[in-house]
């Protein structure tokens, strides 16, 4: 709806007016001055001239970021396991915003994931969550939701929940290896069932987190169910070395790990608004030092150049 919205015509002329305005702004707070024999001249403002010249720059900012990020902003979610390296491939993507008109695209990335913490919620969501990553050179950083990770000019990698990966197997009685796989599962909350269609044999697994159990910090308490075609050939529970044995076949979860879903945000105007923060912020701060002791604004020296 949104991405819609940013290529509906209406955006595009709200966007075009608030620019032109801005334009105007910035034109009409640059200092000139008449001159007797007719034209103008440029003069040097004092202090409170340049705030207002200042200020009218960062209108003009403010509106370009509105505009870049109403027409191209990008906003994808990866889903990334410990151990594993976050790339942004397709297989990794779980959910993506609509393109906006002029949305660049998923940027790409390299690193690793190396650990997950934070508490799972019934609800699905994590409390207390950070996540260290290794970028390509080496280096180690912690990302938390309120500390994402800066990856280039208006782009953002944000970590915003956790769930948990599980690493199937299936083998034969006499323990001969048939399918094994990480699961990245949404096994949250308590009851959800996720399948996962095997690649070799034709059965469906499906695993759940029993109703009424709240996630441990070693694993999930956690049932399995497989499905051939319409007819259940095994369940049992799958936690604490359990297993489930159908057609002749044994399935175990021999490993749990922790997923970590990060937000890609590419806009364009995230860039342009901060500094049309940094610029409004020198506006107010030199308006501030000519405003003399009694309260008016000093206009301050008007000089030819």
């Amino acid at each position: 709806e949104a991405a819609r919205l940013a290529g509906s015509l209406a955006s595009s002329g709200l966007a075009g007016v608030l620019l032109l305005d801005a334009a105007v702004a910035l034109l009409r707070a640059v200092p000139v001055r008449a001159e007797a024999a007719g034209g103008f001249a440029l003069r040097r403002p004092g202090l409170a001239g340049w705030g207002g010249l200042l200020l009218s720059a960062a209108y003009l900012l403010a509106a370009l970021a509105f505009t870049a990020s109403l027409l191209a902003q990008e906003v994808l979610t990866v889903r990334v396991a410990e151990g594993e390296e976050a790339t942004g491939a397709v297989e990794q993507v779980v959910d993506r915003a609509t393109p906006r008109p002029y949305s660049p695209g998923p940027f790409p990335l390299a690193l690793a994931v190396e650990r997950v913490d934070g508490a799972l919620r019934p609800d699905g969501g994590t409390d207390g969550l950070a996540v260290r990553v290794r970028e390509a050179g080496g280096r180690e950083r912690t990302l938390r939701p309120a500390w994402p990770l800066w990856a280039g000019w208006g782009r953002l990698l944000v970590p915003v929940r956790a769930g948990w990966a599980l690493r199937y197997a299936v083998a034969t009685e006499d323990g001969q290896p048939v399918e094994s796989a990480f699961a990245k599962l949404d096994l949250l909350p308590a009851g959800t069932q996720q399948e996962v269609h095997a690649t070799v044999l034709p059965h469906r697994l499906a695993f759940a987190i029993p109703a009424g159990t709240p996630p441990g910090p070693a694993g999930p308490a956690l049932l399995g169910t497989v499905v051939r075609g319409r007819i259940r050939a095994g369940e049992g529970r799958l936690d604490a070395g359990g297993a489930v044995r159908f057609d002749g076949l044994v399935l175990t979860v021999p490993e749990t790990r922790r997923w970590v879903e990060l937000r890609m945000i590419r806009d364009p105007g995230l860039g342009i608004a901060g500094l049309a923060a940094l610029v409004a912020a020198a506006a107010l701060l030199l308006r501030r030092l000519a405003r003399p002791a009694g309260g008016e604004v000093a206009s301050g020296p008007e000089e030819s150049p």
